[in-house]
This record gives C-alpha cells, structure tokens and sequence, in this order.
C-alpha cells in the first residue's frame, strides 16, 4: 500500500523534471497503483486468513466445553487456549502497530479478536447445559478475553471510538452481552430483554437467549414465565 501511495505523488514531486515517454506523454506511476494495491490486498488476506486459522486452533483444543468440569485438565485447557489468544493477539498487535496506519491496525485487529468471540459465543449458545460450576469457570475465563478486548480495542489511545469498532468487530458488545448472561440471575436476564427492546434483544434473538436460559436454569416455575416473556 505505502508503494501505492508513493506512485500517486511521484509524478508531482518530480513534475520540474518534465521527463517524457517516447510518445510525448509525461511519465507517470499512476497506472501501477491498483497493481500494487491489490498485490497488498491479496497478501494482507492471505496473512489475516493464517493468523485466523491459528486462532481456530487454539479455540478447537478445548474440545466440547461441557466437559470443561470434568478434570482440571480441561478446565487449564480452556485457560491456556484464552490465554494463548490473548498472547497471540498481542504479538500481532505489537508488530503491526508501527506498520498500518490506524485505520488499517484496528479493521485487521478488530477482525480477528471479532473471529475469536464468535467462535466462543458459537461454543456457548450449543451448550444444552451449563452448571453452576462450570458456568463460573466460563465467566472467569470469558471475563478475561473481554477485559483484553476493552484493553486492545476500546482504551487504546489511538482507538477509532465504539461506534466505528461495533462495525469493526460486531461480536465486541455481543461477547459482552453474554458474559452479563452467564453471570445473571434469572429476573436480570428478563430486564435486559425487557420485551425485545433491550439491550439483550439488539444482540440476540429470542431462541438463543431462551436456549441460554434451558442450559443455566434448572425447570421451574419461575424459569416457565421468565421463558414466556422472551418473545
């Protein structure tokens, strides 16, 4: 891209020049643009596509999440794929910095901490039961991934505000959103629903909170009307 940019101005910084093709016409760079930038588009998705699938693998370790309680074994397996997402993604951002402008660091940056919250919102909405146990053991985990998120997206001074990182990274509030979930109680959950007008409702749709509340709530009278009022 920066060779792109390059060829744009070349022609006006050296216009005193007045150098001529063989035709009479003022040499110019202007054609090798779209050339450069799509061979730095084509590399930067090539680079993005691997550092994506790298992150798939670290999710993919920790296996079914229902038998993160099983073992200790399990439990550290889903710490130590959190963490090296978090390690890996701070890497990333340390080498990439100083490359990109600030637009072009927090759209890739965004895009891949966005991949990672989906894949654990994915994980998590295919539950068909969380206990309370390892629900906690979720929340402790989760809470950790978004305070990173908060960190590397949101009070980096360089950040572009929320607004234009919701269009970045769409999954930021909706990971959020479903660590308040794990961590609520049953009438909470209801009042940030508050009959589709809330902010639970802008991030999930009806089935997938009443599917969250099927796997966190035991069968009661109580989770009866509260699934009622998720319409």
């Amino acid at each position: 891209m920066y060779v792109a940019h390059v060829c744009l101005i070349l022609g006006e910084e050296y216009y005193h020049l007045k150098t001529k093709t063989g035709d009479g016409q003022p040499i110019t760079f202007v054609d090798y643009v779209p050339i450069f930038r799509n061979q730095a588009a084509n590399l930067l998705k090539s680079q993005l596509d691997i550092q994506r699938d790298t992150l798939t693998s670290f999710i993919k370790e920790i296996g079914a999440f229902h038998n993160i309680v099983d073992e200790d074994e399990n439990q550290d397996i889903l710490k130590r794929a959190i963490n090296q997402c978090i390690m890996h993604m701070e890497n990333l951002s340390h080498n990439w910095r100083n490359v990109f402008s600030p637009q072009v660091y927090f759209k890739v940056i965004g895009y891949l901490c966005d991949h990672v919250s989906h894949l654990l919102i994915k994980e998590t909405l295919s539950l068909e039961d969380i206990p309370e146990k390892e629900c906690q053991i979720m929340v402790n985990v989760f809470t950790q991934w978004s305070t990173f998120l908060q960190n590397i997206l949101v009070k980096d001074e360089l950040s572009p505000g929320l607004n234009i990182l919701a269009r970045l990274a769409p999954n930021l509030t909706r990971f959020n959103e479903l660590c308040l979930v794990l961590n609520s109680s049953l009438q909470n959950i209801v009042d940030r629903w508050f009959n589709g007008q809330g902010p639970l409702a802008s991030q999930f749709t009806a089935l997938e909170i009443k599917q969250l509340i099927r796997a966190l709530f035991q069968t009661s009278e109580r989770r009866t009307a509260a699934l009622a009022k998720i319409q």
